[in-house]
């Protein structure tokens, strides 16, 4: 964790390790639950990541006062706050805040699935129709980015045109929990993928396929509940 800067905007947002590590343990453990007739799905499922996800981004330093958004009934966010200007510009360098500011909206999905083209579309439109211009997404199973059917195109395009995506997946969330990275460290890395149009590239889109991303999910699992198998549906 050698990245400085990144550190210190933690540390300044009340960044605390611990307190991340077990919201992340909590959210491994929500992506192997079984849903059943009659559970809570958003409790048991989507919370454990939307909490993860404001967090990271909240007292990871590159935004602050992070809230659930939107209109009940009509249209909603799972995190809405005032983008911070030094991370904003730590993150995407010069020029960034006139671009991107001044808010950001976050977007969990904590599926089996990847977020596919419908979802981000939506996604899309709620920044759209309220002037939003940096969304960041977390799903578990990854992306729909490519296979002639995804979204690639539309982030690269989006980019230009002054709006940014950045996605994170579980892996990108781990190295964070192990303590190898720090959340700006990270959206850099996404800002990267972004500015780059890397989603057009096959090894890209295979890192955020569903099947590496479930994977990487139950090994987490594994790793973080050693006595206790993975749950298969009856």
């Amino acid at each position: 964790m050698d990245e400085p800067a990144d550190a210190w905007a933690a540390k300044c947002a009340g960044w605390n390790q611990e307190e991340f590590e077990a919201l992340y343990k909590v959210y491994i453990h929500s992506t192997q639950v079984i849903i059943k007739p009659g559970d809570n799905t958003m409790k048991l499922k989507g919370r454990p990541l939307e909490a993860l996800a404001r967090y990271f981004i909240d007292q990871g330093g590159f935004a602050r006062d992070i809230k659930e958004g939107g209109l009940v009934g009509e249209w909603q966010v799972d995190g809405v706050g005032s983008l911070r200007h030094g991370a904003v510009m730590e993150v995407c360098g010069s020029g960034a805040w006139e671009k991107f500011s001044p808010k950001v909206y976050i977007e969990a999905k904590n599926h089996a699935s990847v977020m596919d083209g419908a979802e981000f579309g939506q996604h899309c439109s709620r920044m759209s129709d309220h002037s939003c211009r940096c969304g960041v997404t977390f799903s578990t199973a990854g992306y729909a980015v490519g296979s002639g059917l995804g979204y690639a195109h539309k982030i690269f395009h989006n980019f230009l045109t002054h709006t940014l995506h950045l996605l994170l997946s579980i892996t990108d969330l781990e190295p964070v929990a192990t303590r190898k990275k720090y959340p700006l460290t990270v959206l850099r890395d996404a800002y990267l993928r972004t500015s780059e149009e890397s989603y057009r590239l096959k090894s890209v889109q295979d890192t955020y396929s569903a099947n590496v991303c479930i994977q990487f999910a139950n090994a987490e699992f594994a790793r973080l509940f050693p006595t206790t198998p993975v749950p298969t549906a009856s």
